[in-house]
């Protein structure tokens, strides 16, 4: 249980990264499913987008938890810090997320 205002707002942050997440892995099978169209998947991307929203007007603890979880977390919390962090323009750190992408790729592929 959160014990400060400051405490609170980081768990919401981490829900919301665990959400997008979640949300995220959900969307790449419902991609290849061939009895899906595009419109049929605009719920569950308004449902996506809304998470993310959640962290782009999240102030300046919202992008350090994005950080934090964009090297901690999984795939899909990396996809959406990167898309906060493209929201907010901080191409600095599109650029260092790159590179997480890429190291997290090599390890898994590579049975690291």
């Amino acid at each position: 249980m959160a014990t400060s205002i400051r405490a609170f707002n980081i768990e919401l942050y981490q829900e919301h990264l665990e959400e997008a997440s979640f949300l995220y892995e959900q969307r790449l099978g419902l991609l290849n499913d061939p009895e899906l169209t595009w419109k049929d998947l605009d719920e569950f991307e308004q449902r996506l987008e809304a998470h993310i929203d959640a962290l782009v007007v999240g102030q300046d603890l919202a992008m350090e938890v994005c950080k934090t979880q964009a090297v901690e977390g999984d795939f899909g919390e990396l996809f959406a810090a990167v898309c906060v962090f493209a929201g907010k323009s901080r191409g600095n750190w599109l650029r260092i997320f790159s590179k997480v992408w890429m190291w997290k790729t090599t390890s898994v592929f590579s049975g690291n």
